[in-house]
């Protein structure tokens, strides 16, 4: 039996940090730190910063997932009893 894949929401292309920053888009912002603090933890030797650039990870990515999320409720403006229940977990 096969897992259903969870809904990632909108595609967003990544971009230079530096250039994703200057478009004020807060999610291309988001995906392009979430990659440079990918990348910075694959390649880091230092055993101290593994920590700290796994909790930054952590952060950035429940940030993308959030404002997917809202994205995914602005899209859709009816409210269900189904959607309610999903995101107050009754």
């Amino acid at each position: 039996m096969s897992a259903t894949p969870k809904k990632t929401g909108p595609k967003t292309e990544p971009q230079d940090l530096i250039t994703a920053a200057k478009t004020g888009d807060r999610l291309a912002t988001l995906i392009s730190l979430r990659d440079l603090l990918a990348e910075r933890l694959q390649h880091t030797n230092s055993g101290r910063d593994v920590g700290s650039i796994a909790r930054q990870l952590i952060i950035c990515l429940e940030e993308i997932d959030a404002l997917r999320e809202k994205d995914d409720d602005t899209d859709d403006n009816e409210i269900t009893v189904d959607k309610l229940r999903e995101r107050y977990g009754i």
